[in-house]
């Protein structure tokens, strides 16, 4: 549970200096996000105010600025293809929080605090 608080806190931190021009969000990883289904929901609101109304690819950017695809469903307002790969070649984990910040229509640079 600590190690949880202090993962969300770094995130906060992160995302408090990011550029307030592009839109971003702090997302928790709970195990059906990072272990088994790799299914991760975005935040409603998010969703209704910044991402297409229909199915699409999302872009994920890592901190190196590589570039990796992930389907984003409208309806569901979340990622599956794409995203359990993604998480596996970062080492997202149960526990951690990561920093979502679009930077374009469809692109997300993504951030994970060091901590885990």
């Amino acid at each position: 549970m600590k190690a949880r608080m202090e993962a969300a806190s770094k995130a906060e931190e992160l995302e408090s200096q990011l550029d307030p021009e592009f839109p971003s969000f702090m997302k928790r990883m709970l195990h059906s996000h990072v272990v088994r289904g790799f299914w991760l929901g975005l935040p409603s609101h998010f969703c209704d105010t910044y991402l297409p109304k229909n199915d699409c690819t999302i872009t994920l950017v890592d901190e190196k600025d590589e570039e990796f695809e992930s389907k984003y469903l409208a309806y569901k307002k979340g990622l599956s293809g794409g995203w359990a790969g993604f998480a596996l070649d970062h080492v997202i984990r149960d526990g951690d929080s990561t920093v979502f910040q679009l930077i374009k229509p469809t692109t997300f640079k993504v951030r994970k605090p060091t901590g885990h």
